[in-house]
C-alpha cells in the first residue's frame, strides 16, 4: 500500500492526482498527446497502473482533466489583469499582453495541438466550453465602460487575439502581434 504523503487522505488523493496530471502535461509536452497513455502516465508518477485507474477511467479523461486544468489557470490568470489598477483600456491592454505571452510561452501550442485527441463527446464539451470562457472577464469590464455591446465587443476581442494567435504560430513576433492588437483594440473600444 502507498505512503500517505499529506496530512490527510483527501489531502493525499489531490496531491496524487496532481502528481498524474503533471506527468500527463510532461509527457505531453516532451512526446505529444498521443504518448499520454495511462501506463505511461503511471511510469512517469511513479504509481501503479491499477492505482492510476482509481484517478482516472481512461487517458481520454485525464487528458481532458489536463486541459481543463490548464485553460482555468489561463482564465484566471487573464481575469486578475483586469483587476490591476489604471484606466479600462490599460487593464484591456495588460489582458492582451498576459494572451500573447501565454501564447508565445508555448501553452497554447500544446492545448491547440490537443484538438487532435479523440475525447468523449461530453469531455471535448467541457473543454470548448471552458475555452470559451477565456474571453469572460472582458464583459465585466466592458460594462463597467458603458459599451453599447459589451458581449459583442469581447466577442470581438477574442476574435482579434486568435488571429494574432494564427499569425504568432505562423511565425509573426509576439510583438508585433500585441502591437497591431493594442492598436485595434483601441479603435474598437473608442468606437463601442
Amino acid at each position: 500500500m502507498p505512503k500517505i504523503a499529506a496530512e490527510s487522505l483527501d489531502a493525499n488523493r489531490s496531491l496524487r492526482e496532481n502528481d498524474l496530471m503533471q506527468a500527463a502535461l510532461d509527457l505531453a509536452r516532451d512526446e505529444g498527446w498521443s504518448e499520454v497513455t495511462l501506463a505511461a502516465v503511471s511510469r512517469k508518477a511513479g504509481l501503479s497502473r491499477t492505482a492510476v485507474y482509481s484517478y482516472f477511467d481512461s487517458a481520454a479523461d485525464l487528458i481532458a482533466d489536463v486541459l481543463l486544468d490548464e485553460l482555468m489557470e489561463i482564465t484566471q490568470v487573464l481575469a486578475a489583469t483586469l483587476d490591476a489598477p489604471g484606466s479600462p483600456l490599460d487593464r484591456i491592454n495588460a489582458w492582451l499582453t498576459a494572451a500573447v505571452a501565454y501564447v508565445a510561452d508555448g501553452r497554447h501550442a500544446l492545448v491547440r495541438s490537443a484538438a487532435e485527441v479523440p475525447l468523449p463527446p461530453v469531455r471535448r464539451a467541457e473543454v470548448t466550453s471552458w475555452h470559451r470562457r477565456v474571453a469572460e472577464p472582458l464583459v465585466g469590464l466592458l460594462e463597467f465602460t458603458g459599451a453599447e455591446d459589451p458581449r459583442a465587443t469581447a466577442a470581438y476581442i477574442w476574435a482579434l487575439v486568435e488571429v494574432a494567435v494564427r499569425r504568432m504560430d505562423a511565425g509573426a513576433s509576439g510583438a508585433s502581434e500585441l502591437a497591431a492588437l493594442r492598436c485595434a483594440v483601441a479603435k474598437l473600444c473608442a468606437s463601442a
